[in-house]
């Protein structure tokens, strides 16, 4: 089950703050508080089957509005893996491997299905059309797969 968004960070009650770590050790503080979903894990599929993953070694970020959707985009690692709902309005969702020195990343086909699940769920649950749907597209890609480009709908 899904455990509640709780904040990533924050310096104090007053004034929450998040340090995004980025690939380079630089970090960037942002005056949002973006916050994060305890998913669970299992065995990851195909090529990856030999990797069996636990809530623990999964961070999943959540942009509450359009500029932490920005950041995430702006930040993201390249094994960082989106989701977001298809054509509609929606969080930007994450899907990073904490220890990266072992595995820096998964294929999305690859993804445990309990883990795909919460994700897609997550990010349903975070679009304003979308949770309101008894079922609705999703899509997801490697962080630096992102086309920012106008669909023509």
């Amino acid at each position: 089950s899904i455990l509640p968004a709780r904040p990533a960070s924050s310096s104090s009650p007053a004034s929450p703050r998040l340090r995004i770590s980025c690939p380079s050790g630089q970090n960037r503080t942002s005056e949002a508080t973006m916050f994060y979903y305890k998913i669970r894990g299992g065995q990851c599929q195909n090529e990856s089957q030999h990797i069996t993953l636990s809530s623990d070694d999964i961070i999943c970020y959540v942009g509450r509005d359009k500029h932490e959707n920005e950041d995430l985009i702006k930040y993201g690692w390249p094994g960082d893996i989106w989701f977001h709902v298809d054509g509609l309005s929606s969080a930007h969702v994450y899907f990073r491997l904490k220890n990266t020195d072992t595995v820096s990343s998964i294929p999305i086909d690859d993804l445990p299905p309990d883990s795909v699940s919460d994700m897609m769920q997550i990010c349903k649950n975070n679009s304003i059309a979308g949770c309101k749907l008894a079922s609705c597209k999703m899509v997801g890609c490697l962080c630096n797969q992102i086309c920012r480009c106008k669909s023509k709908r």
